[in-house]
């Protein structure tokens, strides 16, 4: 039965410290509880199996699997006929794409009336590639919650930051491919957004440089 006046028999530094213990306990499942809105959910699933995806971006000559999304801001997929397609796997903690964003942007505009397209990928939710659209004038097809099966059948699963770590968020590595017309790797930029390896003015002029390769001298007007 509860005693009204137990604190009474108790000293009083230990009172004060069950109460801060338990002031700190509900700061904490506050804490646990709180998400920012387009964050991944915490409890759904833990890191995909090692050895059951890709662990480096596809080689070249390889096939790229299709770009599977829950839906598409600026229109559908890219579809067939084209003679090249560049694909940006991007991540929304990744600050090398929005760096690089500006560049891809030009490159669409230099390339598109050759039969290049471009298309972006990632796992978030769709306010979050709405935004990222919008601020950088993205122009092309930017898919959105992609699961991560389809996201590691690209060989654009972050395998080094699923550890004991786990944290829902970061599943994506970054990376770029250029594609021929029947879809098979021509290039990739070796993730170099994520792994800082190269600064975005360069990688987008690898992937230029690589575009131009591809087409070929332009023909004579």
């Amino acid at each position: 039965m509860f005693n009204p006046g137990w604190h009474k028999r108790v000293p009083p530094r230990v009172v004060a410290c069950a109460l801060v213990a338990v002031a700190v306990a509900g700061t904490g499942a506050a804490l646990l509880a709180f998400r920012p809105p387009d964050a991944p959910e915490r409890s759904v699933r833990g890191p995909l199996p090692p050895g059951t995806y890709p662990a480096q971006p596809l080689p070249a000559g390889a096939l790229l699997p299709a770009l599977k999304a829950e839906g598409w801001v600026n229109g559908p997929a890219v579809g067939t006929g084209h003679r090249l397609v560049v694909v940006d796997i991007w991540a929304h903690w990744c600050p090398g794409c929005r760096a690089t964003a500006p560049g891809l942007v030009r490159a669409y505009h230099r390339f598109k009336e050759r039969g290049v397209a471009f298309v972006s990928l990632t796992n978030v939710a769709r306010p979050s590639v709405e935004e990222f659209v919008s601020s950088l004038d993205v122009p092309w097809p930017a898919g959105y919650g992609a699961d991560l099966e389809s996201i590691a059948a690209l060989g654009a699963y972050s395998s080094a930051r699923m550890g004991a770590t786990y944290n829902p968020g970061y599943e994506v590595s970054p990376t770029l491919y250029l594609l021929d017309a029947k879809g098979r790797v021509l290039w990739h930029d070796d993730q170099a957004r994520p792994r800082h390896t190269k600064d975005a003015p360069t990688i987008v002029e690898d992937l230029v440089a690589e575009i131009e390769r591809a087409l070929g001298p332009e023909p004579k007007k």
